[in-house]
């Protein structure tokens, strides 16, 4: 909400969404939400929160350890989430890190044959490293072990 406001060039304060308030005597805090609940925020509609109305709510029973406990339970959930976060990205950089170093690894190998095909002088050395050069690409990009074959022959039913 606030990033589309400040976008279509309207305020960039930080609106409020929720928060909580203490009363001494339940009586108090039961008058207070009929007073004010659905109300306008600020007394003249030309303000910044002119707009905004209040949304109260008495919750029997909620104490001030009930929400100590929510926020700090939100924050762990936060902090958990960030974790394994970093922890995949960290998994997805030594993944690549490892891919990079096999293919230059690869590489040497085929120069190396390269090299030596073109030492040996031969145009059918060359042709040979080349092809076998190709096989090995191939099989890097295959490491699935085929399955079995079907037994029996597929009908029209099973092609579906």
């Amino acid at each position: 909400m606030r990033k589309r406001r400040a976008r279509a060039g309207g305020n960039k304060k930080v609106r409020f969404t929720e928060g909580w308030v203490e009363f001494l005597r339940r009586a108090d805090a039961k008058r207070a939400v009929e007073m004010l609940h659905n109300r306008p925020v600020a007394a003249s509609g030309r303000g910044f929160h002119g707009s905004d109305l209040w949304g109260l709510k008495f919750l029997r029973r909620f104490q001030w350890h009930h929400l100590e406990e929510k926020l700090r339970y939100e924050e762990q959930l936060r902090t958990a989430r960030l974790k394994s976060g970093l922890a995949e990205a960290r998994r997805e950089n030594e993944a690549y890190l490892r891919r990079a170093e096999e293919a230059g690894a690869l590489a040497a190998v085929e120069r190396k044959k390269r090299t030596r095909a073109g030492a040996e002088g031969g145009e059918a050395s060359r042709e040979a490293a080349e092809a076998d050069i190709r096989a090995k690409r191939l099989r890097a990009g295959r490491n699935k072990t085929q399955t079995a074959p079907l037994s029996r022959e597929l009908g029209p039913k099973d092609a579906e």
